[in-house]
């Protein structure tokens, strides 16, 4: 089994990095950015698990529509391209790749070879969780 992913900085370092990459993100999207308390106590809680030991395997975003979780994902998503993150045990970089969460359940009913592919992927994140809600998918 792997281990899970660590990013190879101090905690702060990786504050400010995430930090950088979500403005960056909010300027892209032709927005204005706003700090608060809460977004930075999400992101020292995220930039904690970026770099450091643990047996948990993922992380869970959490809130209500507009709060900035698609947002962080995909500035992570930025973050980890930037800095070429060699791969521990293959070619290539690290990477995370973000789909939407009723394009897994289409998969998984039908392309269940698509399906497995995807879910094999090193690092996978889920956008739209909460609109599977109520979804049947058989």
């Amino acid at each position: 089994m792997n281990a899970r992913f660590k990013l190879s900085m101090s905690e702060e370092k990786a504050y400010f990095y995430l930090l950088a990459a979500i403005m960056a993100e909010v300027e892209y999207r032709h927005r204005v950015f706003c700090s608060s308390e809460d977004m930075e106590k999400q992101l020292q809680e995220m930039a904690h698990w970026l770099t450091t030991p643990s047996s948990h395997f993922g992380i869970l975003l959490c809130g209500g529509c507009g709060n900035g979780k698609s947002t962080m994902l995909k500035a992570f998503q930025q973050l980890l391209n930037a800095l070429h993150i060699p791969k521990p045990y293959n070619e290539g970089t690290c990477g995370i790749r973000i789909v939407d969460a009723k394009y897994i359940a289409y998969l998984c009913k039908n392309n269940y070879e698509a399906y497995r592919k995807l879910i094999s992927a090193d690092m996978l994140g889920i956008d739209d969780l909460g609109s599977m809600l109520g979804m049947s998918i058989s």
